[in-house]
């Protein structure tokens, strides 16, 4: 594994109201399954941030310099998916900057932005994440969780989606989890500019 090159990955989580109950308890499930992983892999090339957008209003729940554990997340409120992906975007430039500063190398960061309904917030806000995401060097992933959530919004936040939008199996979040870090040990197990083919969704995704 390639020492001392960083990833930075950042998940914006959407926990409104929608997602009480069963979702909210298996999204809490498959981050705990998702740092198990990752902690056994290695100790701090993935960094990882979590953003929450319904409870408590847009919120970091775990910035990237802190450890690698997972949040305790609950559901309730709206859905300011537009405000919780800006938000995300100035914490990954911070923590370019600071790789730089540092002289690390990194690849480009990881944006994974996880919904089960339409966005409410700000539209301004909305209108101007789907501009940065779109202007930005990121690999986006951008995940439906259920019928109800908006295919359309999703796919506008970049014509070159990483991984084209996906729907989430019934309560497959910790599938998804453990693809998701199994992918990050894979693209650190690389060097930087290196060709890198994901693997299956097939086990998450419908």
């Amino acid at each position: 594994m390639s020492k001392n090159i960083k990833i930075p990955v950042c998940m914006c989580l959407d926990t409104s109201n929608s997602m009480s109950g069963r979702a909210i308890y298996e999204l809490n499930a498959g981050l705990k399954a998702f740092y198990n992983i990752l902690n056994m892999a290695f100790n701090n090339e993935a960094d990882t941030a979590i953003i929450t957008f319904g409870y408590n209003g847009v919120e970091c729940v775990k910035h990237f310099f802190d450890a690698n554990e997972a949040p305790e997340l609950q559901a309730g409120g709206m859905t300011p998916m537009g405000e919780a992906v800006n938000l995300a975007l100035d914490i990954i430039e911070a923590q370019l900057n600071a790789y730089i500063e540092l002289d690390n190398e990194f690849y480009a960061p990881w944006l994974v932005v996880m919904t089960d309904g339409y966005p409410n917030g700000n539209p301004v806000d909305l209108r101007r994440a789907v501009s940065r995401v779109n202007s930005s060097e990121l690999s986006v992933f951008a995940i439906a969780v259920g019928s109800d959530a908006d295919i359309d919004i999703l796919e506008k936040f970049s014509p070159k989606l990483s991984v084209k939008v996906k729907t989430l199996k019934e309560f497959k979040f910790k599938a998804f989890f453990k693809w998701l870090a199994e992918n990050i040990i894979r693209t650190l197990s690389k060097k930087t500019g290196e060709d890198i083919e994901l693997s299956s969704v097939s086990a998450w995704s419908e």
